[in-house]
């Protein structure tokens, strides 16, 4: 590969990346302006501009008449539903999730890791009126949320000190001891609550799931309203998230008592 070809594979590189960036910030919200892509991108208005218009042409992306702020279509849903539709953890998940749905009528999350947080890869959802608002694809992070915090207590040691430290870094925590006590308890219980830490009003418990390396795979979680948390809640929902999280788990050919 020839110096020019070099400099043209990193910059189609480049292109893309800024392409993804734009997305993901265009995805915060269902709409919004194009000066807040600019800013959360920090790229040049121009190049902005133009990957938006790229988008728009291949049918990601739309242009609203009334307000000119652009937002995501569903196409983007439509590749996200293809590729987590044929995961196999969802499909085991799917007759789990019903199940404590209609047990709880409460808000059951399936959670994967990606990257630095875990997303929410398949629900079912509460009937009541009052409950929290979860959609598919919501990135949970490590340090206050409950799926967070289950997950990062089982995964493996050298990922678990790696997320830590840049938690620490960043702020997200401010004593590093404190937290691996907290995630030390989770491994012992084999269950993470928080109760407001990341959404306020809601609270969540929820249990990690091993595959048949015994690896951690991601969660199994419970989210309700806190004025329906009660104690007697909390005691019913932490022993079925360990036991249907023991359940999947073992259907994904962990071997757990």
């Amino acid at each position: 590969m020839t110096a020019d070809d070099n400099k043209k594979a990193t910059n189609a590189m480049g292109s893309v990346v800024k392409t993804f960036n734009v997305l993901e910030a265009l995805s915060n919200y269902q709409s919004c302006e194009l000066t807040y892509i600019v800013k959360k991108t920090g790229y040049p208005k121009s190049t902005v501009h133009r990957i938006l218009l790229t988008l728009i042409e291949l049918g990601y992306v739309k242009q609203f008449s009334e307000t000119n702020k652009y937002g995501c279509t569903f196409r983007i849903l439509n590749l996200g539903s293809k590729i987590v539709g044929k995961n196999t953890i969802v499909l085991a998940a799917k007759a789990i999730l019903e199940e404590m749905e209609t047990i709880t009528n409460e808000n059951i999350n399936l959670c994967l890791p990606d990257g630095n947080v875990l997303v929410i890869v398949s629900k079912r959802e509460s009937n009541y009126s009052l409950r929290p608002s979860q959609p598919i694809g919501q990135r949970l992070p490590f340090h206050d949320s409950a799926n967070g915090r289950a997950y990062l207590a089982h995964c493996n040691q050298e990922m678990r000190r790696g997320i830590i430290e840049r938690l620490y870094n960043d702020g997200s925590i401010s004593d590093i001891l404190s937290f691996e006590d907290r995630l030390a308890n989770i491994r012992r219980e084999g269950v993470a609550l928080e109760i407001e830490e990341h959404i306020k009003g809601v609270g969540c418990i929820a249990s990690p799931l091993f595959d048949h390396t015994g690896r951690a795979i991601g969660t199994l979680g419970i989210a309700t309203p806190t004025v329906r948390l009660k104690e007697e809640k909390i005691s019913q929902f932490r022993s079925l998230v360990i036991t249907k999280a023991r359940e999947l788990s073992n259907q994904l050919g962990a071997e757990l008592s």
